[in-house]
C-alpha cells in the first residue's frame, strides 16, 4: 500500500513512477551500506564533510527515518543556497 502511494505521489509531481522507485531503491541500498560502513557514497559524504549525515542515517532503524534525515538536510541545504543567492544578489 506505501508502495503504491509512493509512486502515485511521483506521478502526480510529473515523476516518472519507475524512475521514482529505482532512486527509493538505490536510496536504501546506499542506506545499507551506510550501516555497513562501506560505500562509494558514504566515502564521498564523509569527504565533503557530511559525515554526520551518513550517521544519524546509519543509527535509523526503518527506511521512512531514514528518508526524514535526508530530506531535512536537503531542505537545509536549499534555504543556506537561497540565503546566499539572496546576499549575492544586494552586492
Amino acid at each position: 500500500m506505501k508502495i503504491e502511494a509512493f509512486q502515485n505521489a511521483a506521478a502526480k509531481t510529473g515523476l516518472d513512477p519507475a524512475a521514482a522507485m529505482g532512486g527509493l531503491q538505490q536510496f536504501i541500498r546506499n542506506a545499507e551500506d551506510f550501516k555497513k560502513r562501506i560505500g562509494e557514497v558514504r566515502n564521498t559524504l564523509k569527504d565533503l564533510g557530511a559525515g554526520d549525515i551518513v550517521e544519524r542515517i546509519a543509527a535509523t532503524t526503518n527506511n521512512v527515518d531514514a528518508l526524514r534525515i535526508a530530506f531535512e538536510r536537503i531542505k537545509f541545504l536549499t534555504a543556506k543556497k537561497t540565503r546566499l543567492d539572496e546576499c549575492a544578489a544586494l552586492c
